[in-house]
């Protein structure tokens, strides 16, 4: 749900990195969401900035995430309808709607 209130303030994003401070941010259900993430893509934080989009999502989902990356880049943040994606294990893996920012 989209409150009016930016994620995370300007002055939060100082030297460290944005996926970090996702990680710390004190809303726990944003943190529960974000490892879930991580643990469904069996992929760590650090190693997260190495996968790419033609490695986790199929044909469909790269469609599906290109058609609305102009809402992305406008928005900063764009949801995915329900699909599959592969983990870094090679093991596939279904989500019911993703986030993308």
């Amino acid at each position: 749900f989209h409150l009016g209130e930016e994620l995370l303030k300007s002055e939060s994003l100082g030297g460290d990195s944005v996926l970090k401070n996702l990680w710390q941010h004190q809303d726990a259900i944003l943190c529960c969401s974000l490892k879930a993430g991580l643990d469904m893509l069996e992929t760590t934080l650090v190693a997260l900035q190495d996968i790419t989009l033609d490695k986790i999502f199929d044909e469909s989902g790269r469609k599906a995430l290109c058609s609305d990356f102009t809402k992305l880049m406008q928005q900063g943040f764009s949801h995915l309808l329900a699909g599959v994606c592969m983990s870094t294990m090679g093991r596939h893996v279904s989500y019911e709607q993703a986030v993308a920012w």
